[in-house]
């Protein structure tokens, strides 16, 4: 009869032998085969952030069918616990972006909890990518240059995490406020309000006047 795409009735007519006498005779009865469709679930939770400590993204597979389901996925290539998922239900994986990198999910296989289990295998696949978040290191030469202090001094910035680094010495600074060298010279005094660095992925670590000391290290935010 070949694969089945839809539910079939098969009846009984009548039944004779091949040869003769055929001895033919009318018969009633029938049989019904139910087709069950393929599950179906989708995953969602494309995103691209900056890296971020004590936080998470979520990844959500959603089963598209009326039957509970079972779904095979991984991440990055290695296999984790198969998620039960009910009928018409979601389940959210929550990730983790206090590292940078890239975190992608993909369903590898998916399958009815009852039987027949109509299994299938799966391609569809989500990227968390976590751009790294920079962090810096100020040189402060005579005299701190922040408020009340005098002038004539300079700021030098080193930074890592990232590249194509804008570099800014104001407190929430503007569009305009950034610039490309990681040098500030002949700056007078009060022109210091704060310390930020921003990298090519748009991730930004600051620190204030009053945590900052000549050439000590920046807390990341």
């Amino acid at each position: 009869t070949g694969n089945l795409t839809a539910d079939v009735t098969y009846t009984l007519v009548s039944v004779a032998y091949a040869n003769t006498p055929t001895c033919s005779q009318n018969l009633t009865g029938s049989a019904s085969v139910a087709v069950r469709p393929g599950p179906s679930v989708s995953i969602s939770g494309n995103t691209e952030v900056c890296q971020t400590n004590n936080a998470t993204r979520a990844v959500t597979f959603t089963n598209n069918s009326n039957l509970a389901v079972i779904v095979n996925y991984s991440l990055n290539n290695v296999a984790q616990t198969a998620l039960n998922i009910a009928a018409n239900g979601t389940q959210t994986i929550n990730q983790s972006i206090a590292t940078s990198g890239n975190f992608v999910y993909t369903i590898t296989g998916v399958a009815y909890q009852s039987v027949p289990e109509c299994s299938s295998d799966g391609s569809q696949s989500v990227t968390i990518k976590v751009n790294s978040q920079p962090s810096f290191t100020v040189c402060i030469v005579q005299p701190t240059l922040c408020p009340g202090e005098n002038s004539g001094g300079s700021v030098t910035f080193n930074a890592s995490g990232g590249s194509s680094f804008q570099y800014s010495i104001k407190a929430n600074p503007g569009v305009n406020d950034y610039q490309t060298q990681n040098v500030f010279s002949n700056l007078g005094a009060g022109s210091v309000t704060g310390f930020t660095v921003r990298n090519d992925a748009g991730c930004v670590a600051t620190a204030t006047c009053n945590t900052v000391s000549p050439c000590v290290s920046a807390a990341q935010t």
